[in-house]
């Protein structure tokens, strides 16, 4: 019989724990306070939780964008035709603009965070560097020309809609996070299986004398 210390039948990884990505910064006692800010904003990065708010943040503003391009579709339509443009539409574009400007001050805020937390090693990837740019580049424009020349507004919306390939980068790292949690959960079941095999021939073997 099993006696209550045996690990593998008595300890269970919950699912909560395989979602905890590995801090990589190293751990010691009495770290300094920005180090252990660092750890935890990166250690919340690297998470399915983190991927998952900015993957929302990103869905947000692009339907925002696409919001904003319909209406200025419409309202050209409508100034075309000479129909008269309702107060409500240009209101609704105000509101969407200062959506976006708080969505650029949020992404470059997160990109802010994520430099902070990673460091340099951050940009080995070309993806993160042209996607650093996208976020500062469209921050100034939207700080430096809203309200002033709706010309260039189509170069907000241009660099917005790069976003989308930022939505398809976060859905490839959850899904990466969610197969790494199957394969620890498949290995460590099967070094259960194992480990009790080992233990039923270890019975077998001690019940045959007997018989």
């Amino acid at each position: 019989m099993a006696s209550p210390s045996d690990p593998l039948l008595h300890e269970r990884t919950s699912p909560r724990s395989l979602r905890q990505r590995p801090i990589y910064l190293p751990e010691e006692e009495g770290q300094p306070l920005i180090a252990r800010w660092r750890r935890a904003a990166r250690s919340f990065l690297s998470s399915r939780r983190g991927h998952y708010l900015v993957l929302l943040l990103v869905s947000v503003d692009v339907a925002c964008t696409f919001a904003d391009f319909l209406i200025e579709l419409r309202v050209c339509e409508l100034t075309k035709h000479g129909s008269h443009v309702a107060v409500g539409w240009g209101v609704t574009q105000e509101v969407l603009a200062i959506v976006g400007l708080v969505f650029s001050c949020l992404f470059m805020l997160e990109l802010m965070v994520t430099v902070f937390s990673f460091g340099k090693g951050y940009f080995s990837s070309k993806f993160h560097v042209f996607d650093a740019l996208v976020i500062i580049v469209a921050f100034g424009v939207d700080v430096a020309l809203h309200g002033i020349e709706e010309e260039l507004g189509s170069l907000i919306v241009v660099l917005r809609l790069w976003r989308v390939f930022k939505i398809i980068e976060e859905l490839e790292s959850a899904n990466e996070d969610t197969l790494e949690e199957y394969e620890h959960e498949i290995e460590r079941l099967r070094q259960e299986n194992t480990y009790l095999r080992q233990r039923l021939n270890v019975s077998l073997d001690n019940a045959d004398p007997m018989d």
